[in-house]
Parts: structure tokens; C-alpha cells; sequence
């Protein structure tokens, strides 16, 4: 353990054009100007790259906050050490995507009272277990969260008049129609691997999990797959979210025969005029204002999830 925390090389204050592309829902990020190359802190620096493969490290605050601003699709989840508390507090209220605020310090005592106004705050942490844990429990329950759809209006006559959400709902229906059509070769299923093996280079947990999908994965078995293998949906789902086509082009054999087995689900249940399904999960009050608003429209999901006959099973998930 030791000789890997001397020899692992580990990136900090990094500008915009090195920064490499977050495949996942949620950026990690450590701001702490005392930031050096202890044991104590290379540890925890290669602890928070099992959590997040790009999280970025910082001694700087502007650089920080430049990656900041120019996050679109990620939710942000900021680590911040005692001595840049204040700074950060003043600042994370303009930035919409910051949905978390960790403080990393050895006393927190002068931070109790401080931090109690601000809704994105977590908790002081004088204990990397501690705060890992509470990393995790909250990635968990921002990923039940995200959620993108897209709305048509079966009514709407004229392509033009077409509204953001209505095209985007075409555009993605007619990319899995082409990506249907696609032949399935084995170079497009290991080139997945293959990048997935490279993104999660510094997780040996993930890297087990993908060398049992590749020797074990076959077509009957997707759905499976999809559920078990949390790397495999997390980054499927993300590429169908944010439209990123390249990634989803490299998908395309996993999505043929997910698609197709839904398909063939579908048609076992054809004789059932009205099927009910459920889901249990957390939506922002105005996406479900959105899809309170849109009723006998067709929604469309950017993306797979999982539902259930029975409503008991998903109730469970929604306060988990």
C-alpha cells in the first residue's frame, strides 16, 4: 500500500483543457490550499479516485472555480478544508450545480453554527471513513434523482412549431432506430471494455466487476446485466442523458439487445390492454410540475431504468 501512494501520480490544479470528460452524473471535487504529498493525504486522494475516476484536486480557488463554472452536466459535490470554508460557503449559493458541500477538517467546532443556514452543506469531517461513507450515501441518492425526459404532443401538425423538448424527443427515438439497424460486432462490445477498463483504472472493485461482464455477459442474460452492473447502466444512462453520441455509438451492442429484449418482453404481455408499472424514485418538484402539466402527451425516458409489477417493491426505494 505503501509503495503504491509513493508511486501513483496524481494530477492537481489542472486547467479546463486537461480536465478529461466525466462519464458519470456526479464530479468529486477537493479544494484544500495545504494540499501536499503526505501519506495521509495521497491516501485520500486515491480513496476519493475509487469514488469518482475524475475527481479533480485543488490548492487553488480560482482554478476551482473555473471547472465550476463550466460544469453543465455533472452535479458537483465539493470538499473544502477548514481554512477555505468561509470562501466556499460565500460562494456555492450561485452555482446550481454544486448540490453538496463537505467540510474536511480536524476541528469543527468554528463551523457549526456558520454552516447551518446554507441547504447544500453535509457536515464537518474530521474522519476519512466518515466521510466517504457519507460521499457514497449521497451520490446514491443524487443518482436515484436524475432523470431527464422528453415530451411530444401526438397533436402537434407542423414540424416547424416544434418545441426543444419535442425535437429532442424525435431526434432520440430516431438515433436508437439507427442504432438498431447497426451490425453487432464483437470490436464494438470490447471497445466498451476497453474504455471502461481505462476509466476505472483506479478502482479494482469496478475492474473485477467488468472482467466478470466480459466473461460472463450473453445476449439472453441483458436486463440482468443492466440491474447487476451498476458501472455498465451508470455510464450507458449519462451518454443517453446528455446525448453524447460517440459514447452511445460504442453502446450500440449492449442497447440492440436491450432494446430487443424489451421488445420481447412487450410482446408476451401483448394480450394486456393496460399494463401498470412502478418505479420509486426522487424527481426535483419542477420536473414533476413539467410532467404534471404534459398528461395525455407521450414521455419518453433519455435513458433505461427498471420497474416493477408490483408497487411494493418500488416504495421501498423512493425514502432508501
Amino acid at each position: 500500500m505503501t509503495t503504491n501512494l509513493l508511486t501513483a501520480k496524481i494530477h492537481r490544479n489542472l486547467q479546463l483543457s486537461e480536465i478529461s470528460d466525466n462519464k458519470e452524473d456526479i464530479q468529486l471535487i477537493w479544494l484544500d490550499e495545504n494540499i501536499d504529498n503526505s501519506i495521509d493525504y495521497r491516501r485520500m486522494q486515491l480513496r476519493l479516485l475509487e469514488v469518482d475516476p475524475t475527481v479533480q484536486f485543488f490548492s487553488n480557488f480560482d482554478r476551482c472555480f473555473d471547472l465550476i463554472k463550466a460544469i453543465k452536466d455533472e452535479k458537483v459535490f465539493l470538499i473544502v478544508s477548514s481554512t477555505l470554508a468561509s470562501l466556499a460557503l460565500a460562494e456555492i449559493q450561485n452555482y446550481r450545480t454544486i448540490v453538496a458541500l463537505f467540510i474536511f477538517c480536524i476541528n469543527d467546532e468554528n463551523y457549526v453554527s456558520t454552516t447551518k443556514e446554507h441547504s447544500k452543506f453535509v457536515d464537518t469531517f474530521t474522519d476519512q471513513d466518515v466521510l466517504l461513507r457519507s460521499i457514497r450515501d449521497k451520490m446514491h441518492l443524487i443518482e436515484k434523482r436524475t432523470f431527464t425526459f422528453g415530451l411530444y404532443d401526438p397533436k402537434q401538425e407542423s414540424l416547424k412549431d416544434l418545441s426543444k423538448e419535442a425535437a429532442t424527443f424525435l431526434l432520440h427515438q430516431m438515433l436508437l432506430l439507427v442504432l438498431k439497424d447497426l451490425p453487432q460486432e464483437d470490436e464494438s462490445k470490447q471497445q466498451i471494455l476497453d474504455m471502461c477498463q481505462n476509466y476505472y483504472k483506479n478502482n479494482q472493485h469496478k475492474l473485477k466487476k467488468i472482467e466478470d461482464f466480459q466473461q460472463s455477459y450473453t445476449r439472453e442474460r441483458v436486463i440482468e446485466s443492466y440491474a447487476n452492473e451498476h458501472f455498465l447502466n451508470k455510464l450507458l444512462n449519462k451518454a443517453l442523458r446528455t446525448e453524447d453520441i460517440e459514447l452511445i455509438c460504442a453502446f450500440r451492442f449492449f442497447i440492440i439487445d436491450l432494446c430487443s429484449a424489451i421488445e420481447e418482453q412487450n410482446e408476451q404481455s401483448k394480450d394486456e390492454s393496460i399494463i401498470s408499472l412502478y418505479r420509486g424514485t426522487q424527481i426535483p418538484t419542477e420536473d414533476l410540475e413539467q410532467l404534471k402539466s404534459n398528461v395525455n402527451k407521450i414521455i419518453s425516458i433519455n435513458g433505461f431504468f427498471s420497474a416493477s409489477r408490483s408497487s411494493d417493491v418500488y416504495l421501498r426505494f423512493i425514502c432508501s
